[in-house]
């Protein structure tokens, strides 16, 4: 999770969503698959709150099969008229599958 600084078509993010043959019992989806298309866009903005529809978000979010992802969202309201960081946050809802929980170690 956090500010890869890369976009979706980047090796890094690439590598992420692939099955790597070095952890074949590990899967990542990105939370930007339970976002709508069309809300998908620039995370960073700089400070200046812009939003650019069609481009491309630097920031991720990734979960392992354990969790579904229940809602996911770039927030882009400001607080109180000022943005507290140069990138819009993603927020994502979790849920731990069933199971995951019932599984024992």
């Amino acid at each position: 999770m956090g500010d890869f600084n890369a976009k979706p078509g980047s090796r890094p993010v690439r590598m992420l969503h692939s099955q790597l043959e070095e952890f074949p019992g590990i899967h990542l989806t990105d939370v930007y698959s339970r976002v709508e298309p069309s809300e998908v866009h620039n995370t960073l903005h700089n400070f200046s709150g812009r939003v650019k529809p069609g481009s491309q978000p630097i920031d991720y979010i990734f979960v392992s099969d354990e969790f579904e992802i229940v809602e996911s969202h770039v927030v882009t309201d400001p607080i109180d008229g000022r943005y507290p960081s140069d990138h819009y946050p993603l927020e994502a809802t979790l849920r731990l599958r069933a199971e995951a929980r019932t599984c024992t170690a």
